[in-house]
């Protein structure tokens, strides 16, 4: 478990390993069994579909991966969604002296639904 986090794991898959050549990412929440999947940066690529089309995940690779992670239960979020803003009630949304929010896509530094459930908080 990963301490003050909202994810409890993460693997990076190297280059090397992956046919298409780019690193991947994979996080899994603290809250439920949602997983995100990174190829290689959490904005690189809207949803597995994007990243296929553009050539950074193989569909062989992403077949392993879904199936790794159906075999886990965990059901994968696009990051399209987890880069909206969140608009829960958590002390991410307030203004808080020194704190920073890690985000991506349209709202960095704003708390998003990455951040609430696949970040460092």
């Amino acid at each position: 478990m990963t301490q003050d986090a909202s994810y409890y794991f993460m693997v990076s898959v190297p280059a090397a390993l992956t046919e298409a050549g780019v690193s991947l990412g994979v996080r899994l929440s603290n809250y439920g069994r949602l997983a995100a999947v990174t190829t290689p940066l959490p904005d690189s690529h809207a949803d597995l579909d994007d990243a296929v089309t553009d050539g950074a995940l193989s569909a062989v690779d992403r077949r392993r991966v879904e199936t790794a992670l159906a075999e886990l239960g965990c059901r994968i979020v696009p990051l399209r969604l987890l880069h909206l803003r969140y608009d829960g009630v958590t002390w991410l949304a307030d203004d808080v002296p020194g704190a920073s929010v890690l985000s991506y896509g349209p709202h960095a530094g704003e708390a998003t639904w990455w951040t609430r459930f696949f970040e460092h908080l």
